[in-house]
C-alpha cells in the first residue's frame, strides 16, 4: 500500500472545498480523495492492531 501523507490529503481536501470552476470536482477527483483517506485510516488501524498484538 502506498504511504499517504496527511498534509497532502489536507491540501487535496482544501482544493476540493475551495474549487470554483464548474465540473472541476469530478467523481474521480473527489472519489480518489475519499479512497486515499480510507486507505490511510486502514493503514493506521493495521499499525495500531500490530502494536496491540506485540504488547505495545
Amino acid at each position: 500500500m502506498k504511504d499517504i501523507d496527511f498534509d497532502l490529503l489536507l491540501a487535496r481536501a482544501y482544493q476540493v472545498k475551495n474549487e470554483t470552476e464548474t465540473g472541476a470536482n469530478s467523481a474521480f477527483r473527489v472519489g480518489g480523495l475519499l479512497v486515499d483517506m480510507v486507505e490511510k485510516m486502514k493503514q493506521m488501524q493495521d499499525e495500531i492492531n500490530e502494536l496491540k498484538k506485540n504488547g505495545n
